[in-house]
């Protein structure tokens, strides 16, 4: 008891809060990170148009057709995976749809041709539906209560930061 009567209650581990606060901010700041890395891909594409029409050797209007591609992918992906991975657990999920986006860049930063540069296009698209809906539910599981709007826009802010 202290001097006035009042029972004295030991102090919140501050230490064991502040560790998960950092760990919820760099788990925030991983997906923020992942959606700048999806709007990049998604955006680029249509400033560069000339360049890789010239390095395929085909129009600018044929090479626009990537741009399609990549939608493609987004519109078949997201119910997809949202239909398949159902059970997989999110943090999987997060990685391996990552996973599926790096390797549709790569093949899309080796293709040679109209054809292989479209399906890699195609391919990089598929998980980008499926990770902004992930990543949503993953910012509100991490947000404190009555918090989980912000959590969701700051994952949402990879896109106009790209």
């Amino acid at each position: 008891m202290g001097e006035n009567g009042s029972v004295n209650l030991p102090s919140p581990p501050t230490v064991a809060r502040s560790s998960t606060d950092a760990r919820v901010g760099t788990a925030l700041a991983a997906l923020v990170l992942g959606g700048v890395g999806i709007g990049v891909t998604e955006f680029v594409t249509m400033g560069l148009l000339p360049e890789i029409a010239g390095g395929i050797g085909t129009t600018i209007p044929q090479a626009g057709h990537t741009i399609s591609a990549y939608a493609l992918g987004v519109v078949v992906g997201a119910p997809t995976i949202a239909v398949l991975g159902s059970r997989v657990p999110r943090r999987t999920m997060l990685v391996a749809l990552m996973v599926l986006f790096v390797v549709g860049n790569a093949a899309s930063a080796l293709a040679g041709g109209y054809g292989l540069l479209t399906a890699a296009r195609l391919l990089a698209g598929v998980p980008h539906g499926a990770f902004f809906a992930v990543a949503s539910i993953v910012a509100v599981d991490l947000a404190e209560r009555g918090r989980s709007g912000r959590a969701v826009s700051q994952v949402m802010l990879g896109i106009p930061l790209a």
